[in-house]
């Protein structure tokens, strides 16, 4: 009976609901778990089935899908470091896993040119293929600008190009894991580059007064063409065209060169390809041109819409930076009466009529009228909906200084914002640690920016998401601190093979001395002593 385990099922599409439970012997093979599970679901081909072992620490699947008979028991399965999981993640293949394991299987973004729109690809390839091969096939799926298009690929990670990919590579070497793999057209001005044209890497970035001026980089990376003597002035205008930023804004940003770390700001007079290193060194992502700016509404070199092809109809544009990122994380089930609450509180001002009555736009309205909006209840001296106040009187009994500076003073907005603001919050008591990637992170961040800009203290809710951000790197190191002991473990046998056919080598060699006869030798002749 001790060897008995009832193991939780879950679809890996579905990581975090449990399907279905199985009583299995710990000491059951590879084939004896697949079979029980395909049977369970019906499915007449047992290889098909390719399981995932589970992540006792981060509470997830494993980056590695468990290889076909790659591991001899169940118990195997679920162990990780020294605790042992009762969880499995399991999918439905189309093709058998011994097949599929032949084939490379990358998720490819296609960055259109010709659309504003960027398109999700999975291409499976053999491994053998080529970075060559990958692009073919991807231009059988896309539109191109133009039929004699050239397209390159592109890794990216912590919004910087790592590489460019040459055509021969093995796509066998890509990782879509970690690595953002990103597709584009080849612009035609790069095909007919001078001696003394370089092209460079363009990276968003901005500075965290928090955290002594520290350097944070966002948005799409993307590659220019200078020319040898070009002053940023005449570079400014480049990048301005292609990203269609107004003059207002863009006259806020600033510019400067990079080199590992260390970054000096240049004026318009400056020679561009002279601050940024012309030789190909290691590490070219660290020497770049950055252009500092907020992040509040992202100037990109690429396109805003997003996909997945296979699933066009759920095409979805991505949002602006509206005050309101829970979108992300909680159904889109409330109303916004702006896109930006700080934009309409002006517009709210600006055209308010001299109606009394008209609580929407009168700023004489005081906030504090007795006569409730239809539907709202007393928060402060604001009113927001009663599911809105239960959560923002828990913010003010526990941080009391987060409403004292609050400076909206149209009603309307108060209660908009307020009801925005307790939307977000609420977003994040239903998201556990490890369900927040770098994006969403990100867009949290730019949220509480907004809100404190309307007066709200949320040092609080700063310092916990810097915490979330601390935790999820030590989940990211426990990954890859896994990943380096599996590695390891699979050296370490091959090493105790290696040992065991030296041994068996040298008992043979032993055993073939004792029986040579010692009156001859190699290079004696093959008579000798004979005749």
């Amino acid at each position: 009976m001790k060897r008995l385990q009832v193991v939780c099922f879950r679809s890996l599409a579905k990581p975090k609901e449990d399907e279905f439970s199985l009583e299995l012997s710990k000491v059951h093979n590879y084939d004896d778990v697949v079979e029980r599970v395909a049977s369970h679901l019906g499915l007449d081909d047992p290889s098909k089935i390719r399981l995932t072992s589970h992540n006792c620490y981060s509470q997830q699947p494993k980056p590695e899908p468990i290889k076909y008979r790659g591991v001899e028991h169940l118990s195997d399965m679920l162990v990780h470091y020294n605790q042992t999981s009762d969880i499995l993640y399991y999918e439905v293949l189309d093709i058998p896993l011994p097949e599929l394991q032949g084939l490379k299987t990358l998720k490819v973004a296609f960055y259109s040119s010709s659309k504003d729109e960027v398109v999700n690809h999975t291409i499976r390839l053999p491994k053998q293929s080529t970075v060559r091969d990958l692009l073919n096939d991807l231009k059988t799926k896309v539109e191109l600008s133009h039929p004699k298009a050239e397209l390159r690929l592109l890794e990216i990670f912590y919004h910087k190009i790592y590489k460019i990919f040459p055509v021969d590579e093995k796509i066998e070497n890509l990782d879509d894991q970690y690595w953002i793999l990103r597709t584009e057209e080849i612009p035609e001005e790069e095909k007919i580059l001078g001696p003394l044209d370089r092209l460079i890497h363009v990276y968003h970035f901005k500075t965290d007064a928090a955290q002594n001026q520290e350097v944070q980089n966002f948005g799409e990376p993307f590659l220019l063409v200078i020319h040898e003597g070009e002053t940023l002035a005449e570079v400014k205008v480049c990048i301005q065209k292609r990203l269609q930023v107004p003059d207002e804004e863009f006259s806020k940003w600033k510019f400067a060169s990079f080199s590992f770390g260390r970054h000096e700001y240049l004026l318009d007079s400056d020679i561009v390809s002279n601050r940024i290193q012309r030789k190909e060194v290691h590490g070219v992502w660290q020497q770049y041109l950055g252009l500092e700016h907020s992040d509040n509404q992202l100037y990109q070199s690429v396109p805003k819409k997003s996909y997945a092809a296979n699933q066009a109809s759920e095409h979805v544009p991505s949002e602006p930076a509206y005050f309101v990122h829970a979108s992300n994380r909680v159904p889109n089930d409330t109303t916004s009466e702006s896109n930006n609450f700080a934009d309409a509180s002006n517009r709210v001002s600006n055209n308010a009529t001299s109606d009394p009555n008209n609580f929407v736009n009168s700023p004489n309205r005081a906030s504090n009228d007795a006569t409730p909006p239809v539907g709202k209840v007393r928060f402060l001296s604001y009113w927001v909906s009663s599911e809105a106040s239960v959560l923002l009187e828990k913010i003010h009994d526990l941080h009391k200084d987060t409403f004292v500076k609050f400076s909206v003073t149209s009603r309307f907005m108060q209660t908009g914002v307020l009801e925005s603001f307790a939307l977000f919050v609420e977003s994040m008591l239903t998201t556990k640690v490890n369900e927040v990637n770098e994006e969403a992170l990100r867009q949290d961040f730019i949220s509480v920016k907004e809100f404190e800009q309307v007066g709200l203290d949320l040092s609080w809710l700063k310092q916990r998401l810097e915490e979330v951000k601390l935790v999820n790197k030590l989940s990211e190191s426990l990954i890859f601190v896994e990943s380096c002991e599996s590695s390891l473990k699979l050296a370490r046998a091959k090493v105790r093979e290696l040992e065991e056919v030296l041994a068996r080598a040298k008992a043979e060699l032993e055993v073939m001395w004792m029986e040579s006869p010692k009156s001859l030798g190699v290079n004696d002749p093959v008579l000798e002593g004979v005749l």
